[in-house]
């Protein structure tokens, strides 16, 4: 039975984690090592019940008390354990075939919806299974969240009319849909799509379905997303490296994206 809790989560890791002459041989979970800090702090963030924007008053809540919380708990693991030492058990695992959470060396960690073909193909015989990121009981259960790719026609582009067709063909056609889903392994965003419905009972696919379709929570979208993310990378690094406090640190990323948005907002 996998961890539904915060509390079941870091019990777990203790009694998977193994260190031996002061090297991390396995780990339960690195909390921040999520696709990136930024990405982890939505991730946890959202699951421990905060908030990153008000998009009616165009106001960045990065320092919500409860992402505030959420990085004082992966902020511990760092306490517990020493981000150098964790960096040092990390750096050995760079080929996709040698993914440490495939050769058993970190035992829980989020997925991407690509990593199912990744599996099959470097990991076929890895026992594994698939759930709801664990929460705190005064969180968000079940919680889960989306990103998504995006297609763009360039300003100046020869053909803007043809060029609209193809990202039309791409997000919003049965047939288009499914081309890029069986392609990219990844699942559209259009509900009419005869690939979900191929995938539905396929194992991986199957429960990621069900979690895009309950999903509650996308990264904040307005002009300054990409700044955000940055200052969210930075936030994390100076938490886990104790140069400042979580707080101070979320403090820091909302003034400054703030201070970010308001300019482009203001278009300039």
């Amino acid at each position: 039975k996998p961890p539904t809790s915060i509390e079941e989560l870091d019990r777990f890791n203790d009694k998977i984690t193994k260190i031996e002459g002061g090297r991390i041989v396995r780990i339960g979970i690195i909390p921040w090592a999520q696709f990136g800090n930024a990405n982890a702090t939505f991730t946890w963030g959202w699951a421990f019940g905060g908030s990153f924007y008000d998009p009616d008053n165009y106001k960045i809540t990065a320092n919500d008390p409860k992402v505030i919380e959420a990085m004082e708990w992966m902020t511990s693991y760092a306490k517990k354990y020493n981000p150098n030492t964790i960096n040092a058990f990390t750096q050995g695992f760079g080929s996709r075939d040698q993914n440490p959470f495939y050769i058993g060396r970190i035992a829980m960690q989020c997925l991407h919806i690509s990593q199912i073909d990744d599996i099959n193909t470097y990991a076929p015989d890895l026992d594994y299974g698939l759930t709801y990121i664990p929460a705190p009981k005064t969180g968000e259960a079940r919680s889960s969240w989306v990103g998504g790719w995006c297609l763009a026609i360039p300003k100046g582009s020869k053909h803007p009319e043809q060029a609209w067709e193809f990202v039309r063909w791409c997000c919003r056609d049965p047939k288009g849909t499914e081309a890029v889903g069986k392609m990219q392994s990844l699942l559209p965003g259009y509900r009419k799509s005869p690939f979900l419905d191929e995938v539905r009972t396929r194992r991986g696919y199957g429960e990621f379905l069900k979690i895009l379709e309950a999903c509650r929570h996308q990264r904040p979208v307005m002009p300054a997303q990409s700044f955000y993310m940055g200052s969210l990378e930075r936030a994390v690094d100076y938490s886990i490296y104790g140069r400042m406090s979580p707080k101070q640190a979320l403090n820091s990323s909302t003034r400054e994206t703030q201070t970010e948005l308001d300019l482009r907002l203001a278009g300039r």
